[in-house]
């Protein structure tokens, strides 16, 4: 029976929950940048909304975007003190659409470890980049927890 009920469309579908990063500050940008991701990089934007469903879940705490997309000109302003990026300026993968930064103010380091195991096991054999997340410093301006994925492409 079940069988006939599945061939007639009759069955329940499975319910996958669905838990909407926050933004910013409530930044219109991020929310814009957010819903661009769709057509600019879903395997990214799949991946946000899978950790925003892992941290309500296994951590009960929101996931909150602080960058996705960055400009040429935000790029220099972050790195403006970088004797690095000053020898020889560098890109970024929020450039190409494929990153963004959570705020970890509020998260433990237990939870900010959790996290970067999370993702990184989750991802890292598919991504182009060899780790998706990862906690770091950037010169002077504090840690945060960034996160970058596009999925490998193989040739056949």
């Amino acid at each position: 029976m079940d069988f006939i009920l599945k061939l007639l469309g009759f069955y329940k579908a499975e319910v996958i929950p669905m838990v909407s990063p926050m933004f910013k500050n409530d930044s219109e940008r991020l929310k814009n940048e957010y819903n661009a991701l769709i057509d600019k990089n879903k395997d990214l934007y799949d991946a946000i909304n899978d950790l925003a469903l892992f941290m309500r879940t296994k951590l009960n705490k929101s996931l909150i975007i602080t960058m996705i997309y960055r400009t040429d000109e935000e790029q220099a302003e972050i790195y403006k003190n970088s004797p690095k990026y000053k020898e020889k300026p560098f890109k970024s993968p929020h450039q190409f659409w494929q990153a963004w930064d959570t705020h970890s103010l509020d998260l433990s380091t237990a939870q900010i470890s959790t996290i970067v195991d999370y993702l990184n096991q989750k991802y890292n054999e598919t991504n182009y980049y060899s780790v998706t997340c990862m906690y770091h410093e950037i010169d002077n301006l504090g840690y945060h927890l960034h996160s970058q994925f596009i999925k490998k492409t193989i040739n056949k």
